[in-house]
């Protein structure tokens, strides 16, 4: 059984989520203490035991702790198994947050899985669902085929988005195949990440949503030309598209995500930057915002933004390769003790040259 501290580093609700994917994944069971204990109401939320939920109807998984409030968990996982699922949150629980936790176990899974779920799409302290699609999504394509629509948008408090996933492994883990056997598969049969250099800014890309109420006023459009004006001395192209969308809590959203070199070529880059609307918070701020968020990012000479640098640990331990940090963040540390302790020496951080790899 593999015990894991829930206050270590950051000590957020990222740990769980990788603990509970990783151990899907790999079939170790593990034990996590002090869950969330810095945080001002410790332990499981909502959104949490959402992501615990849908661990456990994947795989028919065995929960000890998951309650509301809850600051230890025992997890004794079994297999996915391809199926489809429908989870509604409940609530605006991030459903970003949520696929964050099933994802490691999806791509490198026993085969297809759909996943229908209702929630929050856009809130805060997660990645928006654009972010998401255009630049977690196309980095995992490597390890397997997935199909994302988003079909509601769900703001906070009321939630009520829609996405539907669809998930089909490249490299199928069999059920008479251990765990380091398949990783070796995997490190042998796909080519490892390595981005330690970044070519030419070649274009900037965008989404920026409101709900339909906002039309009038046309709040996504302003949105877009901020965002556009803050971006204009980089000198690339920049379209950034705008529309809305029925909400049951009216919301706004704006994704912006900067393409170093051709898209299809290995030495490409994406970084990410984005800002969410807020009452008595005029658009024009909420687009300059969010090309301050990609900005930053492409002013710290990295080739993954800060988002991406926890969230890509689990499968740079798995399939090989470094990455070029603009900053090592606490929540990057927390996430490599918790693979440490399923995959071993697997992956490092060398904190002077600012750099994720693996030994």
């Amino acid at each position: 059984m593999i015990q894991l501290d829930g206050g270590f580093g950051e000590g957020g609700g990222q740990m769980l989520r990788t603990a509970l994917g990783l151990s899907l994944l790999t079939g170790k069971a593990f034990s996590m203490h002090s869950i969330r204990k810095g945080r001002t109401e410790p332990g499981l939320k909502n959104q949490h035991l959402a992501g615990i939920r849908l661990c456990k109807e994947l795989s028919d998984s065995v929960v000890e702790g998951d309650e509301l409030g809850c600051q230890n968990v025992v997890f004794y996982p079994r297999k996915i198994k391809p199926r489809t699922l429908s989870i509604d949150i409940g609530t605006a629980g991030s459903l970003t947050l949520l696929l964050q936790t099933v994802m490691p176990a999806l791509v490198f899974g026993p085969g297809k899985v759909r996943l229908k779920l209702s929630g929050g799409t856009d809130v805060p302290f997660s990645p928006p669902v654009d972010y998401m699609s255009n630049i977690l999504f196309p980095y995992l394509s490597r390890f397997a085929k997935i199909d994302f629509t988003v079909s509601k948008r769900g703001f906070y408090p009321a939630g009520g988005g829609a996405v539907e996933i669809i998930v089909r492994p490249k490299q199928v883990f069999g059920e008479n195949l251990s765990f380091d056997s398949y990783s070796s598969t995997i490190k042998e049969s796909v080519k490892k990440f390595s981005k330690t250099s970044r070519p030419k800014i070649a274009a900037i890309r965008g989404l920026s949503f409101a709900s339909k109420e906002l039309s009038s006023d046309e709040v996504a459009e302003r949105q877009a030309r901020a965002a556009k004006h803050a971006l204009r001395a980089l000198g690339c192209p920049v379209k950034i598209e705008s529309f809305y969308g029925e909400t049951r809590s009216t919301g706004t959203v704006i994704s912006l995500w900067a393409n170093f070199g051709e898209s299809d070529d290995e030495q490409s880059v994406v970084l990410g930057g984005s800002a969410l609307g807020e009452k008595r918070v005029r658009a024009e701020i909420v687009g300059a915002n969010a090309a301050e968020s990609l900005l930053s990012e492409i002013h710290s000479g990295a080739c993954i933004d800060s988002h991406m640098s926890d969230q890509i640990v689990p499968f740079l331990a798995i399939a090989g390769g470094k990455f070029l940090l603009g900053k090592v963040s606490d929540h990057l540390i927390s996430n490599c003790y918790v693979v440490e302790k399923f995959l071993g020496n697997a992956i490092k951080v060398d904190k002077e040259n600012k750099l994720l790899f693996t030994p």
